[in-house]
């Protein structure tokens, strides 16, 4: 900004017409034209107040500052979101009736002042800010320690104090209810949702948060993953050598069995399709670009061309940008990159352009020499609490690629991902996956929306072979132990330990869960998520 100067602004948006996300989206990249958009909240869901017969709103909330020459003042600035109003499609109706856009000035420095202009009246801070959920809870979560200005209280303290309030609401409603032996009270919460704007299908998906854990199913196109390599890739059809009008058949005959196991996964209950052309097992082999959109693009494209699948959204396992901007363009609507961007410096401005949901993992090395000695060292010997110093390497390491993503990518499109099993032994994962240390990690990174994907991996079989070391050396009544059992465990043996650990993460705070086995991982997690909703 020139010269340096700017003045620091506190806006709310909200929008309950239209497609919602691409409104509050399209007001964002306005704001950027009036200066640095410096943090976003969440996104969340919230019903209507005040007048209630209309559509549920999306809420956010940035800090914008401001270009001190293109604002000089708050009723400067309150004109140019106006314009922005204006420009997004915005119609006055009525006060507190649906729109397209609307964007409420909340602080403006410390400033406490009201302008009582006919055309354009001010008053910041905004008035009705203490009795907002919708506008606190955003404003929560990127200012909480910002003190205001007539309250004298953080946001944070203003957003418990709110919650007590509708606590107590909600008790002495209920208490009259039931006298009048009626159950409807029940406030509707805020829901933080995830939204997946896909530009070939021309929608938006809304992953919600919060409710259940999301199940995001496994695809792999590839010949070479260690537990179902080859199972799903494309085959070379019978048919290949025939004229060139079956060619159509023939390629959709190749890509039958990836098919029929997307179809599968989705009728389980996968809420995502992770579908990934290159194998990042520990030693994988390298694949190249044209290799790997060769795999996944023809599987991809034939679930967009079916349009029953239209609802279902689809993520790209990849860590180079060629191939993710090959895969949202055939119609995917999530990135999810186990190199946060440090494979291919052209994968966050990609995900930043396109607006994408994107999953930043954490790793050290590559799939070839991630397993060498150095990258699996995070703490000193003796250094203290090595759980929470391996989670605070994590944190901070993964921190770099989020902090590049907060330039142009709003903070409701970013996934985390500590990363399980890629430069982490058996006793790293572990130690990540203690749930108050993996909830810590988690609100270390701002509470961003956490995957854990830890299926069937090999520590969950020493896990397995450790437990059972354990119990014989309980039972046994000999001094010397018995020998651990030498059987292979089996791929049902890892999705039933799979299932049990995912339970664990819950624990820490996981809201998506990356799996082969969805059917089993919902008969497992499902209840327990019931129990702790109890």
């Amino acid at each position: 900004m020139a010269g340096g100067r700017s003045h620091t602004a506190f806006i709310a948006l909200g929008s309950n017409l239209g497609d919602r996300a691409h409104n509050i989206h399209g007001a964002i990249d306005a704001l950027r034209q009036l200066g640095e958009v410096k943090a976003t909240s969440f996104l969340y869901q919230s019903a209507p107040m005040y007048f209630t017969d209309q559509a549920p709103f999306l809420n956010a909330a940035v800090e914008l500052h401001v270009d001190t020459q293109r604002c000089a003042s708050s009723h400067h600035l309150l004109r140019e979101l106006k314009k922005i109003e204006a420009q997004c499609g915005r119609e006055k109706t009525f006060a507190n009736g649906p729109r397209v856009i609307d964007l409420d000035l909340l602080f403006f420095n410390d400033e406490v002042a009201t302008i009582p202009v006919e055309d354009l009246p001010l008053a910041v801070p905004h008035p009705r800010i203490a009795e907002r959920d919708f506008v606190l809870k955003p404003l929560a979560d990127i200012a909480p320690h910002f003190m205001h200005p007539t309250a004298q209280q953080t946001i944070k303290e203003l957003w418990q104090q709110l919650q007590q309030q509708q606590q107590r609401q909600q008790q002495s409603a209920t208490a009259v209810c039931d006298n009048d032996n009626n159950s409807d009270t029940a406030l509707v919460p805020l829901r933080r949702v995830i939204p997946c704007m896909n530009r070939v299908l021309k929608r938006t998906k809304y992953l919600t948060l919060g409710e259940r854990p999301l199940i995001m199913g496994i695809l792999n196109v590839t010949p070479d993953s260690f537990s179902d390599g080859g199972a799903y890739v494309a085959r070379p059809s019978s048919s290949s050598s025939t004229p060139s009008s079956s060619s159509s058949s023939s390629s959709s005959a190749s890509i039958a069995p990836a098919l029929d196991h997307f179809a599968r996964l989705v009728a389980d209950g996968a809420d995502i399709v992770d579908i990934g052309g290159e194998s990042t097992r520990p030693n994988a082999a390298f694949v190249t670009e044209d290799e790997e959109i060769r795999r996944i693009i023809p599987v991809i494209r034939a679930i967009r061309a079916d349009r029953r699948w239209d609802d279902v959204v689809l993520s790209v396992d990849t860590r180079k940008a060629r191939v993710a901007e090959a895969a949202l363009r055939a119609g995917v609507d999530i990135v999810n990159d186990v190199s946060a961007g440090h494979f291919d410096a052209a994968m966050l401005p990609l995900v930043i352009e396109w607006q994408v949901p994107y999953v930043a993992m954490h790793m050290r090395g590559d799939p070839t020499t991630m397993t060498q000695a150095h990258h699996l060292q995070y703490v000193q010997a003796g250094s203290g609490d090595a759980a929470h110093g391996i989670s605070d390497v994590v944190a901070k390491e993964l921190a770099v690629s989020l902090d590049q993503l907060d330039r142009g990518l709003p903070r409701w499109l970013q996934i985390i991902d500590p990363g399980i099993g890629f430069a982490k032994d058996a006793r790293i994962n572990v130690a990540l996956l203690q749930p108050e240390v993996l909830r810590r990690w988690k609100e270390q990174l701002c509470d961003r929306a956490l995957l854990v994907g830890l299926s069937r991996k090999r520590f969950l079989t020493h896990l397995h072979q450790s437990a059972a070391a354990a119990a014989a050396a309980t039972s046994s009544s000999s001094s010397q132990l018995p020998p651990l059992p030498t059987t292979t465990d089996t791929i049902e043996d890892r999705d039933r330990w799979t299932a049990g650990a995912n339970c664990v993460a819950l624990l820490g705070g996981a809201d998506i869960l990356r799996v082969h086995d969805v059917a089993t991982t919902k008969q497992t997690c499902s209840p327990f998520v019931q129990l702790l909703q109890t």
